[in-house]
Order: C-alpha cells, then sequence, then structure tokens
C-alpha cells in the first residue's frame, strides 16, 4: 500500500497530466487547422464572389454598348427613312402639279 501511494499515485497523476496537456495540444491543432480550413473557405467565397461581381459588371457594359449601338442604329435607320418619305413627297407634289397643269392644259 505504501508502494501504491508513493510510487504509483504519483504515476497515475503524472500519466493524467501528461494525457491532458496531449488532449490541450490536440485540440490547439485541431481548432487551428478548423480555422485555417474557415479562413480558406472566407478566401474562396471572397473570390468566387468578386469574380461574379467582375463578370456582372462586364456583362453590364456589352449590354450597355449593345443598347447604344441597337439606338444608334435605329436613329440612323428613322433618318434614312423620314429622308425618303420627304423625297417621296416631294415627287408626288412634282407629279401632282404636272398633272394638274396637263389637266388644265387640256
Amino acid at each position: 500500500m505504501q508502494q501504491y501511494l508513493e510510487e504509483d499515485v504519483p504515476n497515475l497523476y503524472n500519466k493524467l497530466r501528461e494525457s491532458i496537456k496531449e488532449r490541450e495540444k490536440t485540440d490547439e491543432t485541431l481548432f487551428k487547422q478548423i480555422q485555417d480550413e474557415f479562413t480558406t473557405v472566407q478566401d474562396r467565397l471572397s473570390e468566387e464572389k468578386r469574380s461574379r461581381e467582375e463578370g456582372e459588371e462586364i456583362l453590364l457594359n456589352r449590354i450597355k454598348e449593345i443598347r447604344a449601338r441597337v439606338q444608334d442604329q435605329i436613329s440612323l435607320e428613322r433618318q434614312e427613312r423620314e429622308r425618303t418619305e420627304e423625297t417621296m413627297i416631294y415627287l408626288l407634289e412634282q407629279t401632282c402639279t404636272k398633272l394638274n397643269s396637263v389637266r388644265f392644259d387640256l
């Protein structure tokens, strides 16, 4: 019993302390790994978000460019149509004038 109290109990106590230290060290290692993984995931999410936002910005700029080109083309076609209509009206007026003058001359 004396040996148990003098040797075995202190040995058990020391082993328990070592076990506690090892568990704490393992816990710290696991905590650090988990933190590192979370940091990695957050970094990837931030990068993905930034890429998506850049892609959306590029897409919006392209849409604006296309819209501007289409509006320019519509404007040019409208101007051309108006010139053509004016020419047609002028020719019709000239024709009507000539027809009226011919009719009265008869």
